[in-house]
């Protein structure tokens, strides 16, 4: 039994190795559908026709005689530099575009950065008028407050604290205000003061009653918000413009 085995394993490595391997430079000839004549070296190709025209050449066009050839041969590597060459050029258009559209969205994030960074303003006399945002518990109110460098606190009426409905929340103390007077005030925690992208949270903001003529603000934001932001006052564009 194993001398059977023995001998058998000689004969398919001999068969394997004197059998002939397929010639891979092939090319296959016939005429398509259309009445073309047309060479392949793909035998899948060959497997899927039936075309009685059917011719194997060694080489591609080694039916024709050798000026002929050369100059088919020619012609095709002609064919296959300008679809290279033409590929080359859609790819380098397709990165140019795709680099062109990186810019744009780099631009366009930046754009909306700088956009972000400033604070439409209104100029009132000799006031800089800023919206600002406050939130107290579920509520919230804009409204315009002075921008006064020379307040320590910033400070909102009693109108827009009943907005907040903050009513009687906050310490009462007794403050002088400018011209001498005395009045009431409360010093009140609330949630956040928010202007443009800058958002100071839980800070303490002064309530004083409303008195004299009706103005076109609400209160004052103060030192305590202003110095810790950075920030330029732009008044030909009537912007403020808030440093990163």
């Amino acid at each position: 039994m194993k001398r059977i085995t023995v001998v058998m394993a000689v004969f398919i490595f001999c068969l394997v190795c004197f059998i002939p391997p397929k010639a891979v430079c092939e090319y296959y000839e016939y005429i398509n559908e259309d009445g073309v004549k047309t060479f392949t070296n793909d035998p899948m190709i060959i497997n899927e026709i039936k075309n009685k025209s059917l011719k194997i050449h060694k080489e591609k066009y080694d039916d024709l005689d050798a000026e002929e050839r050369q100059r088919l041969l020619k012609e095709e590597q002609e064919q296959i530099r300008k679809q290279k060459k033409s590929k080359r050029k859609k790819l380098k258009a397709w990165d140019e575009d795709e680099k062109k559209e990186e810019e744009r969205k780099a631009k366009q994030a930046k754009e909306k950065q700088f956009a972000n960074l400033k604070t439409p303003i209104r100029i009132s006399g000799n006031h800089v008028l800023v919206p600002v945002t406050i939130g107290y518990s579920n509520h919230k109110v804009t409204t315009q407050l002075v921008l006064d460098t020379g307040a320590s606190k910033t400070v909102i009426d009693d109108s827009v604290a009943g907005q907040l409905q903050i009513n009687n929340a906050g310490k009462k103390r007794l403050v002088q205000v400018a011209g001498g007077g005395v009045l009431t005030s409360r010093l009140v925690q609330v949630a956040y003061v928010k202007v443009g992208p800058k958002t100071w949270k839980n800070p303490k903001i002064m309530v004083l009653p409303h008195s004299g003529p009706s103005v076109p603000h609400n209160g004052l934001l103060g030192q305590d918000f202003l110095r810790l932001h950075s920030f330029t006052i732009d008044y030909a564009q009537n912007v403020i413009k808030w440093d990163k």
